[in-house]
């Protein structure tokens, strides 16, 4: 039993399948933490790089963690929203919101290539299932008279997010450096 724990503790470790964020109790590990800081790294390096700006790695590295834990609390705060409202449908009202937006997927994913250096899947996680969650949120709210800005302020302040392995705190509103 001692040795299976001990392969287990590795396994969780090795692999960042322990929370480095928990979101009104919604942990999100840390292998998806570093997979969107890599791909948020890798769009703003082909972005420097089209335009010909100057890079510091460190200043990016830094500012694209902070963004990328603030992009992932909000996100959940997004969807649990959603789902409260939508509840089992939620998933299918967004995947027919991004249906109806992408209507050549083809070359939207050879574009996200080209541009992000992001397969499908990715532009997905990252760009098309978090604004089409937003989109449907806010058409929700609006339909109850209530202002999405104002809603997601709400929920910032009402959260309750512990991160975990980071140099970060979360104030009520936004990420900020210890």
């Amino acid at each position: 039993a001692l040795i299976f724990l001990g392969l287990f503790t590795y396994y969780i470790v090795h692999f960042g399948y322990y929370p480095t964020l928990i979101v009104n109790g919604q942990w999100i590990s840390a292998v998806r933490v570093m997979r969107d800081i890599d791909a948020s790294y890798a769009y703003y390096v082909r972005l420097a790089e089209a335009q010909k700006m100057p890079l510091n790695p460190a200043t990016v590295t830094r500012e694209v963690r902070r963004a990328t834990f603030e992009r992932l609390i909000e996100a959940t705060l997004v969807s649990d929203g959603l789902q409260s409202r939508l509840g089992g449908q939620a998933a299918a009202v967004v995947d027919q919101k991004i249906a109806s937006a992408v209507t050549r997927s083809a070359e939207l994913s050879s574009a996200a290539k080209a541009l992000y250096g992001w397969d499908s899947e990715t532009l997905r996680r990252l760009l098309l299932e978090p604004q089409a969650k937003i989109d449907v949120l806010s058409e929700e709210l609006a339909a109850g008279g209530t202002n999405y800005d104002e809603w997601l302020a709400q929920q910032k302040a009402a959260a309750d997010v512990k991160i975990f392995f980071a140099p970060y705190s979360w104030d009520g509103e936004k990420i900020v450096e210890k």
